[in-house]
């Protein structure tokens, strides 16, 4: 979208591009197909707009294989509108977060990360792990670089935050920081998840960097949690519930004003309802 002429300008289609590029795969049956960009779109210190696509083809519900092509990470220059494929990974790339020189995409299942680096150019990978086929929609990085994804795994019999019963499984849910070297700092457990073994468990949903610099994110239970630093440390807070009477889906999240006020559309009893939290008072209308 062009807004001085309130004109758009088509910019490309994900498989054409691959045949432009001459890098399109060709197994048995068919030619590679990337039939999803499900990541947000974000500029990173090169100037070039980065994001991920996804197949789906043959990929199992319950995360036991991957779909048949995987997912790219792409480049577009907005200057010439050229494309770039910058990497090819066994999982579709579900998510993708950039800032400065770095760009991380996430590829289920597994909650793989790839680690981009535009100046280098070199990868780096890291694998959070989760269970069976379960896949959080999103990953978010701080003003620091630090990055931020759900890892799931299987609870020790000691361990009892952040752990669900899912039939003869007792899973443990968190929230892992690492560093720009994908050095993991922290790792806390998270309650108010509600895991499932399948993809129709949706993990972060929805994310929001606030003025000072924290960030505020939703799952898709509707629980609403807050990052933020404290003397040099990332502090994770939890804040209540996007909808004021409680468990509510909420896919998205903004903060209009930086400060005090999130808000989002949430899939409640009553319908598609819109929800303000106010930070300050802990409450959601």
């Amino acid at each position: 979208l062009d807004p001085t002429t309130d004109t758009f300008e088509t910019l490309g289609l994900v498989n054409e591009q691959l045949d432009r590029l001459g890098v399109r795969r060709k197994f048995e049956r068919s030619a590679e197909t990337q039939v999803k960009i499900h990541s947000k779109i974000y500029q990173a210190a090169d100037g070039r707009m980065y994001f991920s696509s996804q197949d789906e083809r043959d990929e199992a519900y319950d995360g036991s294989q991957n779909a048949l092509y995987g997912g790219r990470i792409f480049a577009i220059d907005p200057n010439t509108n050229v494309w770039e494929s910058i990497h090819t990974a066994p999982e579709g790339l579900i998510a993708l977060v950039a800032r400065g020189r770095y760009v991380v995409s996430q590829g289920y299942f597994g909650h793989v990360l790839y680690r981009y680096d535009t100046l280098t150019k070199q990868m780096r990978t890291k694998k959070l792990g989760t269970y069976k086929g379960h896949a959080s929609r999103n990953i978010f990085m701080d003003g620091r670089g630090h990055i931020y994804g759900i890892r799931a795994r299987i609870a020790s019999s000691s361990e009892l935050e952040g752990v669900y019963e899912l039939g003869e499984d007792r899973v443990r849910v968190s929230l892992v920081e690492l560093d720009t070297q994908l050095n993991e700092v922290q790792d806390w457990p998270l309650s108010d998840y509600a895991p499932t073994g399948h993809t129709d468990s949706h993990g972060l949903t929805g994310f929001c960097e606030l003025r000072d610099g924290s960030i505020v994110f939703v799952t898709h239970t509707g629980a609403l949690w807050q990052v933020h630093q404290v003397d040099g440390k990332s502090q994770l807070d939890r804040l209540g519930w996007m909808h004021p009477e409680g468990t509510a889906y909420c896919a998205s999240l903004f903060a209009p004003y930086g400060d005090r006020f999130i808000c989002g559309f949430v899939n409640a009893k009553n319908g598609c309802e819109w929800s303000v939290f106010d930070i300050q008072e802990c409450r959601s209308v």
